[in-house]
């Protein structure tokens, strides 16, 4: 399994990759039993339940 990390972090790997957003990424091997869901993230998976406003009357 591959995890992609933002180049930011940096020290993950030689040297970042390209995305299409011209978005440097680095690419690593997940070490076994790493947990992917440790940390924050600052975008929107999709899975997680919509937020509502609350309504106004």
């Amino acid at each position: 399994m591959f995890i992609l990390i933002r180049s930011s972090v940096g020290g993950f790997a030689d040297k970042p990759v390209k995305t299409f957003n011209n978005e440097n990424i680095m690419i690593k091997e997940a070490d076994e039993g790493i947990n992917l869901l440790e940390g924050t993230h600052d975008h929107d998976h999709g899975d997680e339940e919509p937020k509502h406003a609350e309504e106004n009357d």
